[in-house]
């Protein structure tokens, strides 16, 4: 049975994400992105709007490496 996890790391300086399947004893990392994030300071949103667009940015780039 194929399971796939996501990791988002949403940082002052940046956001990541990974895709990664499990599938029985093997570790698959499907795609990874990282992008220049704002409207985040000290672990802080402070700009709602900017952190959100930062964040979808982020998103679409991982939906077009695994074809969602």
């Amino acid at each position: 049975m194929r399971k796939i996890y996501t990791g988002i790391d949403i940082g002052s300086d940046t956001i990541k994400i990974v895709v990664a399947e499990i599938d029985k004893d093997n570790f698959y990392v499907l795609a990874s992105t990282t992008k220049k994030s704002s409207g985040i300071r000290r672990g802080l949103v402070y700009n709602r709007e900017a952190a959100v667009e930062s964040l979808e940015g982020a998103i679409k780039d991982i939906e077009n490496m695994i074809g969602v």
